[in-house]
């Protein structure tokens, strides 16, 4: 199993224990209506239940996408400093 599957399956259960959280714990500051919860009713819509899904496969690495910024940026100023020499 790759370190992107792995994450995948990490997300996948985390979006079926939030909404087990939200039931238990945020009652409380929704004065028991359910419909103020978010992730429980939202889970219930299937735009938002096949966005969630979704997510998880389209996260990014930012820490790879500032890798390259920076790599790029590097010789960008690496350029400026050669054309003014």
């Amino acid at each position: 199993m790759t370190k992107r599957e792995e994450s995948n399956g990490l997300f996948k259960e985390l979006f079926k224990v939030v909404p087990v959280y939200e039931e238990d714990n945020m009652m409380c500051y929704s004065g028991g209506n359910t419909a103020k919860n978010v992730f429980g009713e939202a889970a219930k819509d299937e735009t938002t239940a096949k966005y969630m899904t979704d997510l998880k496969s389209n996260m990014k690495n930012p820490v790879e996408w500032m890798y390259w910024w920076c790599r790029g940026e590097i010789y960008d100023i690496k350029a400026i400093q050669q054309a003014i020499e």
